[in-house]
């Protein structure tokens, strides 16, 4: 039990700073000009109570030995009368601290104190006493400068994954928040437990949660004690920032220092190839976090600025109380970033949210359509009243609420019409209606209620030519005044393509398609940089299996949906199950049948490969959902072994490897809709597979990262997609639904090469 204890506190530490590295210390040597940056969190001595008995600092860790922290540890162990409670745990990191670095260096070439001194800065340790009446409550607490927020919760995240294997599953995180901070524990033992997390740049360790309480509410306090101009950490920006003027800081000219900051780095060598960015993290719902009047509301802000080494490097994070007199910042002052490896990351994480949206929306939507079937009322109708113009959006509240608030803004060829029959639909329902209709600035919104089992009231209205649905009323409201523009494409609007540029860096994401390829062009400019940053920077990454825009909706299932114009109108292909709370599902089923049901003919025209033959739009569509989870662990599993998944020792093996190492964490994925296996059910250890479990098939062949885009990464096992025909993964994403003749012949040919 003592290993374990120690894998939790010092594993999890370096580990994943090893993890990292190649990331981190990817590209041309660089230059040791430094970049002066005044740290988000206040200096640790500032936050500690006065009872602290002891502090140890290490400012110069990049040249600090073993010795350095064996004199930290035992100084602290014997200089305070105070911690008798704590020194066989002090004994204990003592004990352990080399064997950890002498591992650390042999994973990746660096000893623990070479790696944290890449990666982090000033590192400290001291004994805290944040209850003085309690003896109990003294605690140890390390913390580490890292680069910035990013890098930190990276380290983290990684470090945690690596702990679990390490453990066998046993350590497995719980994460939670207090005060909005995201902080997560550990229990080795039932008698220990660690609490550890990243606040503005500072990694924290600890062992009681009333310590991390402490740090961050003084931290708070302390950012909360002065305003926007005056606070450090803001201040600190302008050293990252040539030329740039303190007083644009100052409310007023907020806005100005952006544009002015955006201008600078577009011409600073330092920069080279990225642009200015600010996100912004909503603790609240989307409702609440929306641009009003080009306006956006916001919780806190994290200002980052592009570095050459970890990406992004934090320059400011200010609470809700810092901009007590600027409740609204102008929207256009947010970009999205877009440096090194975040539009794979943006992906990535986007999809681990989407894991924990109920899966039953998918479901209810198809019910909502039947039950509508069932009342006599043709939803195809309105298919040709549907123009070729769609926007999407999406917002997540990571650590408050599993799910988002959604919404759909759709061009209408005939509003007059569509308007129309939504009235006549409505009307079947008689006095039992679940719609109750009210007016918002001479707008009728139609908001609905299913009862139990149904949270929230999802609305809709028909409004400037577009039919706009939320999940929430107000939400709808805020979507309604976002098309009140007098230009006659929504699309070409400024507030709409600063809804495609506006990201949290944690927090909200928007998306939006329209036929003149405002998001293609948007992601295309994402692609563009990774690809940029990966040629100068020679980083370790599989580009060739990020999406490309015509596969997007493949990756963003979902909350995208690809669009589709041709002489007829609109042909929607949908890309997963819709997204946000169940009660939203069936508003889709009555408002967007496309989606769904138009998809049946799949009207898609064009080239079609051999072998491949046209299906339902709803057997493709499934087939994506889980390929598409699955390429994702692929790809993910090849940036860490050099190479992807294969069946080459054994296909239930390697699909037990993904969920053991974390790569998959849903076992469903692993049965096809149409296959005959059955969902492994989770035990005591964990998910135990077998063949009975697993409807696909890798390759037997050892595909390295540089594989062919064209090449096959995984099919199904048997002919679930049809008569003779299977669904099949291809490197660069794609899935195509082949017979069983052509599939050999390409897993022939692809042999040979």
């Amino acid at each position: 039990m003592k290993k374990l204890i120690t894998l939790s506190m010092l594993v999890l530490l370096p580990v994943c700073l090893a993890a990292f590295i190649p990331f981190a210390l990817a590209g041309e040597p660089v230059t040791e000009e430094p970049v002066t940056e005044e740290p988000a969190l206040p200096p640790l001595e500032k936050l500690l109570p006065e009872k602290t008995v002891l502090m140890v600092t290490i400012p110069d860790f990049p040249n600090a030995r073993s010795k350095v922290m064996e004199t930290a540890l035992l100084r602290l162990a014997k200089q305070s009368e105070m911690s008798q409670a704590l020194k066989p745990a002090l004994e204990l990191l003592t004990a352990k601290w080399n064997e950890v670095s002498d591992a650390v260096k042999a994973q990746c070439g660096y000893s623990l104190e070479e790696l944290i001194g890449k990666l982090a800065g000033q590192v400290s340790l001291a004994i805290v006493d944040f209850e003085p009446d309690d003896e109990s409550a003294i605690d140890l607490l390390i913390s580490i400068d890292v680069t910035n927020q990013m890098t930190g919760e990276m380290l983290l995240r990684k470090g945690e994954r690596i702990l679990a294997n390490l453990s066998g599953g046993q350590l497995q995180p719980r994460q939670y928040e207090i005060d909005g901070i995201g902080v997560a524990t550990i229990q080795p033992d039932k008698n220990v437990n660690f609490f550890y997390g990243c606040i503005s740049g500072t990694i924290v360790f600890c062992t009681k949660e009333r310590t991390f309480e402490g740090v961050i509410r003084r931290a708070l306090d302390e950012e909360e004690s002065k305003s926007l101009a005056e606070s450090p950490s803001f201040m600190g920006a302008v050293s990252a920032v040539k030329s740039a003027d303190a007083q644009l800081f100052a409310y007023a000219n907020f806005e100005r220092f952006l544009e002015k900051m955006a201008d600078e780095l577009a011409t600073d060598p330092d920069f080279e190839g990225t642009s200015a960015m600010l996100g912004f993290k909503s603790i609240k719902s989307m409702a609440y976090s929306l641009s009003i009047e080009n306006r956006v509301f916001v919780d806190r802000f994290h200002l980052y600025a592009p570095g050459k080494r970890t990406g992004l490097l934090k320059m400011a994070s200010l609470p809700p109380t810092a901009l007590k007199t600027a409740e609204r910042v102008p929207a256009r002052a947010c970009y999205y970033f877009s440096t090194r490896i975040e539009a794979k990351l943006w992906i990535q994480s986007l999809l681990e949210a989407l894991d924990n949206w109920d899966s039953a929306a998918h479901a209810a939507a198809l019910q909502g359509i039947d039950f509508l079937k069932a009342q006599g009322i043709d939803i195809e109708a309105l298919l040709p009243m549907i123009g070729n113009e769609l926007g999407l959006f999406a917002a997540l509240s990571r650590g408050i609420s599993p799910m988002p608030d959604f919404g759909i803004m759709l061009e209408l060829k005939k509003p007059d019409e569509f308007a129309a029959h939504i009235g006549k639909w409505l009307a079947r329902f008689g006095p039992e209606s679940p719609v109750t209709s009210a007016e918002y600035k001479g707008i009728t919104i139609h908001a609905l209620n299913f009862g139990k089992g149904f949270e929230g009231m999802p609305a809709f209205a028909v409004h400037k030519g577009y039919l706009t649905f939320a999940s929430t009323p107000q939400l709808l409201k805020e979507l309604i005044e976002l098309s009140d523009t007098p230009e006659k494409s929504l699309a070409k609007t400024d507030k709409f393509a600063g809804w495609l540029k506006r990201a949290g860096g944690g927090g909200c994401i928007f998306g939006a398609i329209d036929t003149s390829s405002v998001f293609g062009g948007f992601y295309q400019f994402l692609l563009q940089q990774a690809r940029v940053m990966v040629r100068r920077d020679k980083l370790p990454l599989k580009l060739a299996a990020l999406p490309t825009v015509e596969t997007i909706a493949e990756y963003l299932e979902p909350v995208i949906v690809s669009v589709k114009s041709s002489e007829k109108g609109i042909s929607l292909r949908g890309s997963g199950p819709v997204p946000g709370p169940v009660s939203v599902a069936p508003l889709l089923g009555i408002i967007l049948p496309a989606v769904f049901v138009a998809n049946v003919a799949d009207k898609q025209t064009g080239d079609t490969a051999a072998g491949e033959e046209k299906i339902t739009a709803a057997a493709k569509l499934d087939s994506e959902v889980n390929l598409g989870k699955i390429l994702f662990a692929a790809v993910e599993y090849a940036d860490e072994h050099g190479a992807y998944p294969s069946s080459a020792n054994g296909n239930t093996q390697m699909f037990q490897k993904l969920l053991n190492e974390g790569f998959l964490t849903n076992p469903a994925v692993l049965v096809a809709p149409g296959g005959k296996e059955q969902v492994a059910e989770e035990t005591a250890s964990g998910f135990k597979i077998t063949e009975n479990n697993v409807s696909y098939m890798f390759t037997d062949q050892i595909l390295p990262q540089s594989a062919p885009v064209k090449a096959i990464l995984c099919y199904e096992k048997g002919p679930y997609s049809g008569e003779g025909k299977r669904a099949v993964l291809f490197v660069d994403g794609r899935v195509r639904i082949i017979k069983d003749s052509e599939l050999d012949r390409l897993l022939v040919e692809q042999k040979k090469r």
